[in-house]
């Protein structure tokens, strides 16, 4: 009996030892597969699939990997915003000191309509990242799409002040 493709990397990844990193090869494969699963809209099984790949990569020592397969999966999964806020909040859960799984989170979040919960999520996750731009702007538009427009004019002036001739961070500013 032949095996289908998804259940040779659903096996690949669940068979890895704990502990040992996965290879690359096998990391692609079940990238490729997910992708696949998520075009054909395949949900638990492309969640099963994700959750075994990133288990193994935390087991691994690969946490940082981890965040980057739950971040990609994330921006692919736009069809299924349920999956891809998920894959976020467990990017940000592995990789906690990494920006990016964060501010795509918060960006997520302000872009579904959701500006209290992305600035009470901004409020979590980006304490202690004052020298990083990007998290500071990200920050300030959540704060103003959660209606909190004294602290995005703090958070917009923050990052002015890293920045000067960052465009971005006046032009939010003004937008207040």
């Amino acid at each position: 009996h032949m095996r289908a493709p998804d259940e040779d990397v659903h096996t690949a990844v669940t068979a890895a030892p704990a502990g040992r990193p996965l290879t690359a090869a096998e990391v692609a494969a079940a990238r490729r597969e997910a992708f696949e699963l998520l075009g054909r809209r395949k949900d638990e099984a492309v969640r099963t699939l994700v959750d075994h790949l990133v288990t193994a990569q935390v087991r691994g020592g690969q946490a940082e990997f981890a965040a980057k397969t739950l971040c990609s999966l994330a921006a692919a999964a736009g069809a299924v915003p349920e999956l891809a806020e998920e894959w976020l909040r467990r990017a940000v859960d592995v990789a906690p000191l990494d920006p990016v799984p964060a501010v795509q989170l918060v960006t997520l979040l302000r872009l579904r309509g959701r500006g209290g919960e992305a600035a009470r999520c901004a409020d979590e996750v980006f304490p202690g990242r004052a020298n990083d731009g990007i998290a500071i702007r990200a920050w300030a538009e959540a704060r103003r799409s959660g209606g909190d427009f004294d602290g995005a004019e703090a958070k917009f002036r923050d990052a002015q002040a890293l920045a000067p001739d960052n465009e971005v961070a006046w032009t939010g500013f003004a937008e207040l």
